[in-house]
């Protein structure tokens, strides 16, 4: 993705320049961290009538899980990317090797 994109869904994802379907996978996620509570099967439904497939839905929940497992781990053991270079760095070799290569790069 783009970074002026990038930056712009950052910014706020309402405003961003990203289809209906992006936008409304943002919002259940959204709403999955920050009010789970609130969360209905009706939330579901509004993704996939925004064009969303159940399986597209579902890989951002993971993605989100995962994303939120590893930032409650780097919270709790003081992890900090010191420079923007590092975390591009880091989004290159994710990108590039996935989670599962990664170990071999970096251990």
């Amino acid at each position: 993705m783009d970074a002026d994109i990038v930056s712009a869904v950052i910014k706020d994802y309402r405003t961003a320049p990203v289809s209906d379907g992006m936008r409304a996978i943002f919002a259940f996620i959204e709403k999955v961290v920050e009010r789970p509570r609130e969360l209905s099967p009706a939330d579901a439904a509004e993704v996939i009538a925004a064009g969303v497939s159940a399986d597209a839905l579902r890989e951002a929940m993971y993605s989100s899980f995962t994303f939120a497992t590893i930032s409650r781990f780097a919270d709790s053991f003081g992890f900090t990317m010191e420079s923007d270079e590092q975390r591009r760095r880091l989004a290159f070799m994710l990108s590039t090797f996935g989670y599962a290569g990664i170990g071999s790069v970096v251990g």
